[in-house]
């Protein structure tokens, strides 16, 4: 659960900031989609392409999100090698909202 509210933490961080811009107007962090406020964010944080890349697949094919969401809200086994692969990714996604 930890894990899922520090990245809404650092991607409100980024909305908040007024960095997400879209045609000159500023976004607002859309509440009920992490998924994809994190998908506007990885193309205006300092990534490089291979973690952009890695993001996205960690975000839409392995719906990280969905999974994390699913975890805090139904007690059961967390599958851990999917935490600890994604977590090497996501952690440069986090360093670089909080620079």
């Amino acid at each position: 659960m930890l894990y899922l509210h520090l990245l809404e933490a650092v991607t409100r961080k980024i909305f908040d900031a007024d960095r997400i811009k879209v045609s000159g107007v500023v976004r607002q962090y859309p509440e009920t989609n992490l998924a994809g406020a994190i998908e506007s964010v990885y193309g205006v944080v300092d990534l490089t392409d291979a973690n952009r890349g890695a993001i996205k697949i960690n975000i839409k094919q392995q719906n990280l999100i969905k999974i994390l969401n699913d975890y805090k809200h139904n007690p059961k086994a967390v599958d851990t090698g999917l935490l600890i692969s994604s977590w090497a990714t996501m952690k440069e996604y986090i360093k670089a909202c909080l620079i």
